[in-house]
């Protein structure tokens, strides 16, 4: 599927690929928390879901490697191998890790989520798990462990 080629129809997007939990955004950029479905269950994972940070100029969706979270009753923390976000009721904030670049972000219904970006995630979640595993781990191969000596 060409996510940049022309949506004729939103049949083009499988139904019940996943559904949405968070969907935040700005002009440039949207962080989207999904569950996966896979014949009609809820993926049950060690994650339980999965975050894309996707690139809302060309519609890349790049998964985001949940590292830890909490929350409070207005609060909302997740901590990404990628970054920090903190949203609470209307909004949110997203600091990437390799840049510092800092994005403010609109908390948006989740009915809201562009047919578009909702492309780019189907997308992904098309491939194959160990297709999914490559995409996300790459960056890791220059890390020092704690500990461990090892990179």
């Amino acid at each position: 599927m060409n996510i940049n080629a022309p949506l004729t129809s939103t049949s083009e997007i499988e139904p019940d690929r996943f559904s949405c939990n968070y969907y935040l955004a700005n002009n440039e950029l949207a962080i989207v928390e999904i569950r996966e479905i896979r014949n009609n269950q809820i993926v049950i994972s060690p994650l339980q879901t999965i975050w894309f940070k996707i690139d809302v100029l060309t519609y890349l969706a790049s998964p985001l490697n949940l590292l830890a979270k909490d929350s409070s009753s207005q609060i909302e923390e997740r901590y990404f191998a990628q970054g920090f976000l903190k949203f609470g009721e209307l909004d949110g904030n997203f600091i990437e890790k390799f840049n510092l670049a800092q994005h403010s972000l609109t908390k948006n219904s989740i009915s809201e989520l562009p047919i578009l970006l909702k492309k780019s995630i189907d997308q992904y979640l098309q491939k194959s798990d160990s297709d999914r595993l490559f995409q996300i781990t790459p960056q890791y191969s220059n890390y020092t462990f704690a500990n461990s000596g090892k990179s």
